[in-house]
């Protein structure tokens, strides 16, 4: 075998560097102590290794604890910089230590070597080990460690503003928010570039005693520092998270501020005026402020996105726009894509769409949006070939979807079902779904028989699948098995009691089928006591009522369903219950209004032959 010699070597130098970028304390150390003792050191470490023994590091009980749920986000530290460290020679214990640390972090063992360098700073009380410690307990994500590194870091340099602000974003990270800022606090009358970022991402409920705690703090301290950018915007956005925008917004409106400051502060303003006003309002302050020459990139692309809800045609042109100047941004060209498509500009869709593909971003989408425009564009062929391009995630089933009915659409039913075995047979996970699709598929062609042994066959295999049961009944219903389709539902109600469709489904069918009206209003009751603002379940209760003879609420209830749900079944009760009780000006009115619209009407249409209803 012949071995490389130059891509070992190569390797082996950009190893070295890496060493001397991470971790320059060890050279540091080597030069300041290190040498002068080398076999000294050497003689003790092979007397320590012929021991085979191993220290258990014990950490301070005095170190904060950090709240678990913290999110392991690793800081970004600006350069530690040695301040006031100490020339004395360490004990041979503590160079054995650190040379420990540093062999674990050629190992990628982040932890140790944090633990390792901790346990030293306790020890030494040496600024640049705690200062030290304190990066690598961060960037491996230990925050008890980093929390007890970084206040040990700020005790012995207490005048250091990096150690403060790094101690003090741990504080905030771990729920003591209030014991950060006040930290942070002390240095703002002798430095302005004390920062206040992290107290952007405090998560705490509107009107919670803390942030309260935490406002109130900050007030007084833009009362005594009322120039100070940072702690001004700061204090605005927690007034934002504890829900006073318009204390937050009068609050920017007096911040002065430079080019880059500026920009933040629009785009903040902005939100609240969203949050206050809604999106027209605040797309319209953007545009202001962008005729005024800030026409940042940023500020350009948040006013598209608040055209993109109240109006598409102009965030269409919006994001094409910035498309011109960033053709390979994802997020504009995928903002863009759906827009237009939305729009029916199918042209400008599917050069974005396309365009992703090419960036192989946003693959499954643009596969299935692809297929939508080909279905619209008449090309049914590339239109499943789009859609079989679609991968497993949020568009697969909708694509699925699509294909077999563009694929029973045109004939070529059984080509669908074989389809949809095979996926059963490929996604063993979604095989109930696949199931239900082909019984879906074959209802929707009339196939009643069809689509019901297919539910027989899924269910079978699949006993305790809720949704299985639930189409079964409906196509039971639909075969006039009404013993069946009770059976199916009260299958479903046994294991999920507060099933809101079985319990309406139910009701509704006793109402249609039975004279067990009582029985009906129970369930109804139920169902919309779960969901008291669903046209399909009110329109269930005003007819469970008209036929227990109680047609004033009955009618009260079916009018309320028509608003919410103008569909029509609702308006075929609604015109019974008139027609029946005398009102029959308002039934005649409401048939006028849904036969001059363009949707069909059976239900409607057989009310009207049966009351032999003259319009």
């Amino acid at each position: 075998m012949i071995i490389n010699k130059y891509r070992i070597s190569k390797a082996r130098d950009k190893k070295d560097r890496t060493m001397q970028t991470i971790y320059p304390l060890f050279y540091a150390l080597t030069d300041r102590w290190v040498s002068a003792r080398l076999s000294t050191l050497c003689c003790f470490i092979l007397t320590v290794a012929l021991g085979a023994c191993s220290s258990v590091i014990t950490l301070p009980t005095t170190e904060p604890a950090l709240d678990k749920k913290t999110a392991a986000t690793a800081l970004s530290l600006p350069s530690i910089k040695s301040a006031k460290t100490t020339h004395r020679p360490f004990e041979e214990r503590t160079l054995y230590n650190l040379l420990i640390a540093e062999f674990a972090i050629y190992d990628h063992d982040l932890t140790l070597a944090a633990e390792k360098y901790l346990q030293e700073a306790y020890n030494t009380q040496d600024v640049g080990i705690a200062a030290h410690a304190t990066k690598l307990a961060i960037y491996s994500n230990d925050k008890k460690v980093a929390l007890s590194a970084a206040q040990l870091w700020h005790e012995l340099a207490p005048e250091e503003i990096n150690a403060a602000t790094i101690f003090a974003d741990l504080l905030i990270q771990s729920g003591e928010a209030l014991h950060g800022l006040n930290i942070l606090a002390k240095f703002l009358s002798a430095s302005s570039d004390v920062k206040f970022n992290s107290l952007h991402k405090v998560t705490l409920p509107a009107g919670e005693r803390q942030i309260e705690q935490l406002i109130e703090s900050m007030q007084h301290l833009v009362n005594d520092f009322p120039g100070h950018f940072e702690l001004s915007l700061c204090l605005a956005v927690l007034r934002q998270k504890n829900q006073q925008a318009e204390q937050a917004l009068q609050l920017l409106k007096q911040l002065s501020s430079d080019d880059r400051q500026r920009i933040e502060v629009i785009t903040k303003s902005a939100e609240l005026i969203h949050q206050l006003e809604g999106p027209r309002h605040a797309a319209d302050y953007l545009a202001q402020r962008m005729k005024k020459g800030n026409d940042h990139f940023s500020l350009q692309y948040y006013h598209a996105k608040l055209l993109s809800q109240f109006n598409l045609p102009g965030a269409e042109k919006a994001f094409a726009q910035l498309l011109e100047t960033h053709s390979n941004d994802v997020r504009l060209l995928f903002s863009h894509a759906l827009i237009a498509f939305e729009n029916k500009s199918f042209g400008e869709a599917k050069q974005s769409f396309e365009q992703l593909l090419v960036l192989q971003r946003q693959t499954n989408a643009s596969y299935f949006h692809l297929g939508r425009i080909a279905e619209y564009n008449h090309q049914p062929t590339e239109a499943e070939h789009f859609f079989r391009q679609v991968g497993k995630g949020t568009y697969f089933m909708p694509a699925t979807l699509q294909l077999v009915t563009l694929q029973a659409s045109s004939g070529k039913i059984d080509k669908a079902r074989t389809y949809l075995t095979s996926l059963r047979k490929t996604n063993l996970d979604k095989a109930p779904q696949f199931w239900a699709l082909e019984a879906e598929l074959l209802n929707s062609n009339g196939d009643f028989f069809a689509a019901y042994g297919v539910l027989n066959q899924a269910i079978l295999a699949f006993p305790e699948q809720l949704m299985l049961r639930l189409e079964r009944s409906f196509i039971s219903e639909r075969l006039d098995d009404f013993l069946a389709t009770e059976k199916d539902l009260r299958f479903v109600l046994d294991r999920d009691p507060k099933n809101i469709t079985a319990l309406n489904a139910l009701g509704y069918m006793l109402t249609n089928h039975t004279q067990r009206y009582e029985e009906a209003l129970t369930l109804i009751h139920q169902a919309i006591a779960l969901r008291p603002n669903d046209g399909a379940i009110i329109d269930s209760l005003g007819w469970v009522q008209y036929h227990l003879g109680d047609w004033k609420v009955a009618t009260q209830n079916l009018e309320r369903a028509f608003k919410i749900l103008p569909d029509d079944e609702v308006a075929a009760h609604l015109i019974e219950v008139y027609w029946e009780h005398g009102a029959t000006y308002k039934a005649r009115r409401l048939i006028k209004k849904l036969k001059h619209s363009d949707s069909m009407t059976p239900k409607t249409d057989s009310i009207i032959k049966r009351l032999d209803i003259s319009w």
